[in-house]
C-alpha cells in the first residue's frame, strides 16, 4: 500500500475561489450550504464552527453527492468517523458497495458491509480495508489502495450535510465479524461472485440508485443505458464497463405504476433540513407505489436462519418483484 506522505492535521487546501465556484456549480452543491474555502493556512481539522470539510475527489472519483447517502451516514455513525476524516479511498469503497447492492437488488446494510470490510487508519485519515484472513469474500475486481492529489483539495459547507456529533479519531475503532444471523448469506455470495471494478459512475446511474439528486431528465422519464450499437445495456454490465461514464444514455417513459425517480429515492439520502435524523436506513413510504431498484424494507430486523428455507421466505417478504422489462438489472 502506498501511504500518504502528509498528515491529516497538516493538510492545507490548494484550490482557488474561482475553481470552487465552478466545482460547486458542476456538482449541484446548493448555495444555501454556504460553501467556502478555509483560510490559507487552515488545515481541515480546523474548519470554522458550524462547517464541515469535504474533498473535491469525493465528487470527482468516489461517487459522493450532497445530500449524503443514508447508508454512508449509517457506516460513519457506527464507527464514529467524521466525514472530514474519511479518506477518498474509504468513501469510494462505501459508495461502490452501495451501488453494487442497489444494482443487484440487495439491501445495503451495516452488517452486510462488515462482512467485507474493516476500518483502517493511515496518517490520520480513516478508510476501510478487506476483512483479514483466507477465503474472505470481496465485492470488487480491482484493489484500490492509493490515490494521488486528493488530501489538499477541500472546501467547507454547512455542517447540516453531516448531522451528527463525531470526534476526530486517533486510532482504528474495534471491529469484528457480525453475527451470522444479522445478514443474508445469499447476499454475501451474490456480491462475492458478481464483483465489479471500483470506478466513477455516470450521474444518471447515481440518480437511479439514489446516491444523487442531480437528475435533470424530467419526472416523466427514467434513464436507460445502451451499447454503441444501441442495444439495451443492463445495469450490472454498465457498472462493470471499462468506462461507465462513456456509455450511451437514453430515456424511457415512466410507466403508469411508477412514481418519479427522485420521489422513489428520497429516503436514501439524509434530509439536510432535518438535523435530528437518526441513524438507520428507512424504506420508501408505503403510500408510494414501488418502482425498479426500490425495496419494501431497507432496515430489516436481524435474520434467523433455520436451514429450512426460512431465510429465503423472509427475503421474499422484504424484496419487491422487479419487472424484467422495466428494470433489466442483471442478465
Amino acid at each position: 500500500m502506498v501511504r500518504d506522505t502528509i498528515q491529516l492535521e497538516d493538510a492545507i487546501s490548494t484550490i482557488s475561489q474561482e475553481y470552487l465556484l465552478e466545482f460547486t456549480s458542476e456538482y449541484g452543491i446548493p448555495e444555501n450550504l454556504h460553501h467556502e474555502l478555509p483560510g490559507p493556512e487552515e488545515p481541515i481539522v480546523e474548519f470554522p464552527e458550524g462547517k464541515v470539510g469535504v474533498y473535491t475527489k469525493f465528487f470527482e472519483f468516489a461517487n459522493f453527492r450532497i445530500p449524503i447517502s443514508q447508508f454512508l451516514f449509517d457506516i460513519l455513525g457506527h464507527y464514529q468517523i467524521h466525514l472530514s476524516q474519511l479518506s477518498v479511498i474509504g468513501e469510494t469503497k462505501v459508495s461502490h458497495f452501495e451501488i453494487n447492492c442497489r444494482v443487484l437488488n440487495i439491501i445495503p446494510t451495516l452488517n452486510l458491509f462488515r462482512v467485507f470490510y474493516v476500518p483502517s487508519y493511515n496518517s490520520g485519515w480513516m478508510s476501510f480495508s478487506k476483512q483479514p484472513g483466507k477465503n474472505i469474500p470481496q465485492c470488487y475486481t480491482n484493489p484500490l489502495d492509493s490515490l494521488k492529489n486528493w488530501n489538499n483539495r477541500f472546501f467547507c459547507v454547512d455542517e447540516k450535510v453531516f448531522p451528527t456529533v463525531v470526534e476526530w479519531r486517533t486510532n482504528t475503532p474495534k471491529n469484528g465479524m457480525p453475527s451470522a444471523d444479522s445478514y443474508f448469506t445469499a447476499d454475501v455470495a451474490t456480491l462475492n461472485t458478481r464483483r465489479t471494478p471500483i470506478q466513477k459512475q455516470p450521474e444518471a446511474l447515481l440518480c437511479l440508485v439514489g446516491l444523487s439528486r442531480n437528475y435533470f431528465l424530467g419526472d416523466d422519464v427514467y434513464p436507460t443505458f445502451h451499447y454503441d450499437d444501441d442495444r439495451d445495456m443492463d445495469l450490472f454490465n454498465l457498472i462493470s464497463a471499462p468506462n461507465p461514464t462513456k456509455v450511451k444514455t437514453g430515456t424511457r417513459p415512466r410507466a403508469v405504476h411508477e412514481v418519479p425517480l427522485l420521489t422513489v429515492t428520497t429516503s436514501r439520502v439524509i434530509e439536510m433540513e432535518d438535523t435530528t435524523v437518526a441513524s438507520g436506513s428507512s424504506g420508501t413510504p408505503s403510500t408510494l407505489e414501488k418502482s425498479p431498484l426500490d425495496f419494501a424494507n431497507e432496515n430489516p430486523s436481524p435474520l434467523i436462519t433455520k436451514g429450512d428455507g426460512t431465510e429465503d421466505q423472509v427475503r421474499d417478504e422484504l424484496s419487491c418483484e422487479i419487472p424484467p422489462k422495466e428494470n433489466p438489472t442483471t442478465p
